[in-house]
Parts: structure tokens; sequence; C-alpha cells
């Protein structure tokens, strides 16, 4: 673990103005000048290393043997492995073979942590690049294959996937409401601004409308068109929903995925699966987030899953 510098977070509203600087003042301002006679950096004033320092060089050693690999890799736009908290990951490409990597990391940093971790069941291997061990896949839920894994607080590794021939992940559709889209259709729900993490900006998410604080609220919607969206039912294609939304501070079921065939009856296929691939039956034509007061829906991606079975 590292530290660095948060910049001060941001509270200011949309549309509000930025303060106003003092004429003739220099950047940036320094307001009061407080000694701590401690490091400011990687190093003491006197060369020593600090704690940090030490913490870094032995991360640095530990991935020293797979210098080669870590550099060729890439950010893959379409993830292929999932994972609930306190694990964390992403999926890393090969551009040259096309040869996916995935990082792993315990987010715990005061306790050891054991969780599965989902996979498309176009994985035929998972090996473990820092034991050596190739992992134990199992089905799941959703058509998706699953294995455990354990890992020191803080820890991570890499997994070395091994795809079917034939058989791939494709990116058909990413929703993150920034702009305005034909194919979505609202009923009681609205797109609100809502500030980043650590005041960085804002996001775009969707939320169950209230124009009336002093009554009830009821639930709200938005609903797909598979076909307008790219996820139009095809012969060897699996099509998968991967979520992101929050709770707020009420409990209960806050955000749930609907599917229709007809546009008349929908059944529930999910509810606050967060971040988890939700299979899409074949002969869906139209899904619907319906969210109730207090829920958020903060985008989607639909992947399609070449050559399933």
């Amino acid at each position: 673990m590292f530290y660095v510098n948060l910049p001060t977070v941001n509270d200011r509203k949309p549309g509000e103005p930025a303060p106003p600087i003092p004429e003739g003042a220099s950047l940036p301002l320094l307001r009061e000048d407080t000694p701590t006679h401690q490091a400011n950096a990687l190093l003491y004033s006197d060369g020593r290393p600090t704690e940090q320092m030490l913490e870094l060089a032995r991360a640095y050693a530990e991935i020293e043997p797979w210098k080669t690999t870590l550099l060729r890799l890439r950010r893959s736009a379409v993830p292929l492995a999932f994972a609930q908290p306190p694990f964390s990951l992403q999926t890393h490409e090969n551009p040259a073979t096309g040869a996916r990597t995935i990082f792993v990391v315990n987010n715990s940093i005061s306790q050891s942590a054991e969780s599965e971790i989902s996979f498309f069941s176009m994985i035929e291997s998972v090996t473990d690049l820092k034991t050596q061990k190739i992992l134990p896949l199992k089905k799941g839920a959703h058509d998706m294959l699953t294995a455990r894994l354990t890992l020191a607080p803080g820890d991570g590794t890499l997994l070395v996937l091994k795809q079917r021939e034939g058989q791939e992940a494709v990116l058909l559709y990413h929703e993150d409401f920034a702009v305005i889209n034909r194919a979505r259709t609202f009923e009681r729900a609205v797109i609100c601004m809502r500030p980043g993490a650590w005041g960085m900006g804002y996001e775009a998410v969707v939320t169950a409308d209230n124009p009336d604080p002093q009554k009830v609220a009821k639930p709200g919607s938005v609903a797909y068109d598979l076909q307008q969206i790219g996820g139009a039912p095809s012969a060897g294609l699996r099509r998968y929903i991967l979520y992101d939304g929050s709770r707020g501070a009420k409990s209960g079921e806050m955000v749930m995925l609907a599917v229709s065939k007809d546009d008349k009856i929908f059944s529930w296929i999910s509810v606050d699966d967060f971040n988890h691939p939700i299979l899409i039956p074949d002969d869906a034509k139209t899904v619907r987030f319906e969210l109730n007061p207090g829920g958020t829906l903060e985008g989607f991606d639909l992947i399609g899953v070449s050559g399933a079975k």
C-alpha cells in the first residue's frame, strides 16, 4: 500500500461558479506553512528511505520475474472474469497474441480473504502465475464457471486464461448515461449528476423520479429494445448484462433487472447483482431496469459470448 496526496474535495454543485482567485496571486496559493520534520516523498531529508520506499522496493522485487509479461499487457475492452469485494480485478490482454491475463487484488489490508471468481464459459483453464497451479473450475449460475482463490492481506496475483478455440467475448453495447440515446425508455425515472469519487468531476446515474417530496415515491424504470442496442437474438451467441449501481442508505431490493419477449409480460432475472454477468434468455427482446426509491443505476455493458453452448 502506497500513500498519495489526495486533492481537495470538490463540493461545488452543478452550475456553481468556481471561487474567485485574488487578483495578482500566483498559483498554487500558500495559506500556511507548518514544518512537520517528516518525509514528504519516499526519502527523508537525510536520504534515508521511508517505510513507503521500502514497501515499494519489496513490491517491485516481487513482480520482477513478471516484468516482460506485464510490459506487453494492455487493458482489455471486454472483461472475462468477475469477483466480489474484498477482491477487485481487471482483464488485460497481449495485443500480439490475444492471450488474456487477470490482475486480482485483495483490497483488505488487515486480513486474508477467500473469494469466488467467475469466468465466461469460453474459458478452458485458469493458471495462477504466482503459484504455477491450475485452479479447479466448477459450473456456476448464469452458465458461468467459478474458481476459489485465497489471498493474503493486500496481496494479489495474475491469472493466465486459456480460451476455448472458436469462442470469443465481444462488447455489444456500453451505457453510462452520458449522451442522449433514443434506444432507452424512461418511466418515473430520471438521469441526474452525482459527484464522482474524491470530488473528481461528476457522473451520470439513473434514479427513481420523485417530483413531489411530500408523497411516497414510486418505483421507476428504464427499458431497452435489445435489437436497437446490438443485442438481437442470434444463433450461437449468449448475451449477458453486466450492470453497476448502488442501494443507497436503504436496505432491500433496490435495482431489479427484468426481461420480456413480447413487451407485455416481464420476468425478473436479477436483483442487486452489481458487477456480475447476468445471462439474458435467448427469447428476450426487451430488458428493463426497475429502480426502487434510493437505488441508483450507474450503467451497464451488454456482452455477447460467441460459440458458447
